[in-house]
């Protein structure tokens, strides 16, 4: 029997899926995050199910090694698959030791998938889904099956996604020790005329890195009315995000400024008394809704500035030089359930990704 994901969605929607017969557990109870113990919720909600992610666990770790976390949320429409194969976030995992995970979004039979990032996106967003406890229960999950060092966990997304690591960098600034947004900003109305949105400021300051095209048709570099959309849906500027940022995390000053690849990329660096104040901006010149890398930069002429970008490698050397100790959990703790890294086991899944949904059993012939 499909199923799909196990979250609020609209009694209308619900119906639907009832009278096809496709199957649903209950919508996830609200209530008050913590860090204490992860497992389970203080709501009483389970850990994430399997296929309500995929995990990507590093080569060469083991229990008692403790690795830094990302958490990857791809975009509307998109899924966990596409934003490993177009961020590189794998690759990067497996050179530097980093469990990687990526959630899955709110969608029908595992399609159109979104977040509820506040003010967008799809069904997710018209439900009112608790992404921001769902993003909790899949940490949970992590939890049970990798050594995570939980003074290093970051968060990094795209378009819809990017909007989601902004409210979850707000609303969980304790867990999250940094965090990159591209291509998505701090707020907006689901239509136009509708009251603006925007998230929370944190409890405490949060490294936050923007990445974003200032030819993007989707989410315009500065702002307003979605060209593309039909209900007049609008987003908030790329600079008011950067401001909302910058005066979460008492960051003042002057900007230091740069470029890179030959001016097509603008760099602008604030930096306050403290190193969790940084608040850095990548505006990309004429580049459009698009992870800057991957595919959308390998093929291009080789007399392109942005041919062979790669936006994962200025993401990790802005995360990497952060971290964070949450108020409830020394990094490096586990669970006694705990499922060591490295080879995974033969009933459990292939490799080292965790695809959500469960293989046959490999046999010796499998390696």
């Amino acid at each position: 029997m499909t199923s799909f994901d196990k979250r609020t969605v609209p009694a209308a929607t619900v119906a639907v899926f009832a009278l096809v017969g496709v199957a649903c557990s209950p919508p996830l109870m609200r209530g008050p995050l913590s860090l204490q113990t992860f497992l389970p919720d203080p709501d009483g909600s389970a850990p994430a199910d399997p296929d309500e992610y995929r995990l990507h666990l590093p080569p060469n770790c083991a229990a008692g090694d403790p690795r830094p976390l990302i958490l990857a949320f791809h975009g509307a429409f998109s899924s966990p698959e596409e934003m490993a194969e177009e961020s590189s976030l794998d690759a990067l995992a497996d050179r530097e030791g980093l469990i990687v995970v990526y959630p899955r979004g709110s969608g029908f039979l595992g399609l159109l998938q979104h977040w509820n990032s506040g003010h967008c996106c799809g069904p997710a967003n018209e439900g009112d889904v608790d992404d921001v406890a769902f993003t909790h229960r899949v940490m949970a999950a992590v939890d049970r099956r990798a050594p995570v060092d939980w003074s290093r966990v970051y968060i990094v997304g795209m378009s819809n996604g990017a909007m989601m690591v902004h409210r979850v960098a707000s609303e969980m600034s304790d867990v999250v020790a940094a965090a990159a947004a591209i291509s998505g900003t701090v707020g907006g109305s689901p239509a136009e005329g509708e009251q603006v949105w925007r998230i929370t400021s944190p409890s405490r300051p949060v490294p936050m890195l923007l990445m974003h095209g200032d030819a993007d048709q989707v989410v315009p570099w500065d702002g307003g009315i979605d060209p593309i959309g039909s209900k007049g849906r609008t987003f908030l500027s790329v600079a008011e995000s950067v401001d909302f940022w910058r005066s979460a995390n008492g960051t003042f000053a002057e900007p230091r400024t740069d470029s890179l690849r030959r001016q097509r990329i603008t760099r602008s660096q604030w930096q306050g008394a403290e190193p969790a104040s940084e608040v850095v901006l990548y505006r990309v010149a004429e580049w459009p809704h698009a992870w800057p890398g991957g595919k959308y930069t390998r093929d291009l002429p080789s007399d392109d500035a942005m041919a062979g970008f790669e936006a994962v490698e200025e993401v990790w050397s802005f995360l990497s030089r952060h971290s964070h100790r949450p108020a409830h959990r020394d990094p490096g703790t586990m669970p006694d359930t705990l499922t060591p890294c490295g080879p995974v086991p033969v009933e459990s899944f292939h490799s080292h990704d965790l695809l959500g949904v469960r293989t046959p059993p490999r046999t010796s012939q499998d390696g």
